[in-house]
């Protein structure tokens, strides 16, 4: 299994795992937050001068086997909702203004044979 040990881009440099609580930076590359640098960084005292503190962040919360199992095989938790991966997926899609993706797509996850449909197309 891959495994990649991280440390808090904030002041402590706590390592952490996949596994464990904590906050990614969206705007800025691999920049990675406990709560605790979180904090700091978002009152403007976190004494070191990496990201931003209006930058957004993605939560990463801490691997529960129990939640994981009420939510379910095929469903995410999305802003404290439950919804399957599918409609999670559209909403997404909607969210840029795309359109929803052929039925075929949906099936397999990608379009029809992929690379021998392309080919034959481009001829």
């Amino acid at each position: 299994m891959f495994s990649r040990e991280m440390c808090c881009d904030g002041i402590c440099e706590t390592e952490y795992s996949y596994t464990d609580d904590w906050y990614a930076c969206i705007d800025c590359a691999d920049v990675l937050f406990n709560s605790y640098c979180l904090e700091k960084l978002r009152a403007g005292t976190l004494g070191r001068l990496i990201c931003n503190k209006d930058h957004e962040m993605v939560h990463y919360p801490k691997y529960n086997p129990k939640k994981l199992k009420a939510i379910g095989k095929g469903n995410v938790e999305v802003g404290g909702k439950v919804m399957s991966v599918e409609d999670w997926k559209a909403g997404i899609r909607t969210s840029y203004g795309l359109e929803p993706l052929p039925a075929k797509v949906q099936e397999n996850g990608m379009i029809g044979n992929g690379i021998k449909e392309i080919e034959e197309s481009t001829g």
